[in-house]
């Protein structure tokens, strides 16, 4: 989030989660203690926490990929200068 200008998008890719085409493989990975999985929604629901917005979910089940992107938000300098 520090280094992103506002406005610009964050995307978090990868292969490894719960509710997936792989997600037996997933689950016993994890029950090894050898990665760490989430559902996409918690995925997003992470990505929300840390203050990205217009989040999405973009899903390739057939092929067990996922895509979660957020936008930082665009702060309105006016308000932001504007003494309370």
């Amino acid at each position: 989030m520090r280094s992103l200008q506002p406005g610009g998008t964050v995307a978090l890719a990868g292969g490894e989660y719960f509710g997936g085409k792989h997600d037996t493989r997933n689950r016993r990975l994890a029950s090894n203690g050898r990665m760490n999985c989430q559902t996409l929604p918690d995925l997003r629901d992470t990505v929300c926490e840390a203050g990205y917005s217009n989040t999405e979910i973009h899903e390739e089940w057939n092929k067990g990929w996922f895509c979660v992107v957020g936008r930082k938000p665009v702060v309105d300098t006016e308000k932001s200068l504007r003494p309370t």
